[in-house]
């Protein structure tokens, strides 16, 4: 069995050889452009596994997307029973191809109007950081029917810092 230490070494030795061999620039990998990771689906499996089994039934564990918003890793992720967090349009959008709206969890903290009513025509979670984003939720769901389930987000350090509207303390 390898350690951690001897794969990474095992790696790294073969990314130079991939770029010495390979004939440079030109060659499988570049040395300022390409770029690579390494992902332990195994221990993923098990942290999901554990974190599963420390919550009751039912509980929605999310992804932030922003972690990696590569489409396969999260549909590894959305296979292991995990669900995802978005912090932007962006990301949500992303999650949406795989995860579907009742896995899906819009949390930016600045939501645009045109963003707001996108997530509302999903099946989406949508938590609203300031009075504002309710208001705005309100609106459209008064003229528009929505399956999106809204939650609020409560800070009670709300004004702590130098922008009120953003500071969470």
């Amino acid at each position: 069995s390898y350690s951690f230490c001897t794969l990474l070494e095992n790696i790294m030795a073969w990314i130079k050889q991939m770029m010495s061999t390979a004939g440079g620039p030109s060659g499988v990998l570049h040395p300022t452009r390409d770029l690579f990771f390494v992902w332990n689906k195994t221990l993923m499996a098990q942290t999901v596994e554990s974190l599963v089994e420390a919550f009751p039934e039912g509980t929605l564990h999310a992804f932030a997307a922003k972690a990696n918003p590569l489409e396969w890793v999260l549909r590894e992720l959305e296979g292991s029973g995990m669900g995802c967090e978005a912090a932007s349009i962006g990301e949500f959008r992303q999650g949406m191809k795989v995860f579907g709206g009742h896995k899906m969890v819009f949390d930016s903290p600045c939501k645009t109007v045109a963003e707001i009513h996108e997530a509302l025509r999903t099946e989406c979670l949508m938590n609203v950081d300031n009075f504002q984003e309710l208001e705005r939720v309100a609106a459209f769901l008064e003229e528009n029917p929505s399956k999106a389930r809204v939650g609020m987000r409560v800070n009670p350090q709300v004004g702590a810092g130098s922008m009120g509207i953003f500071s969470t303390g």
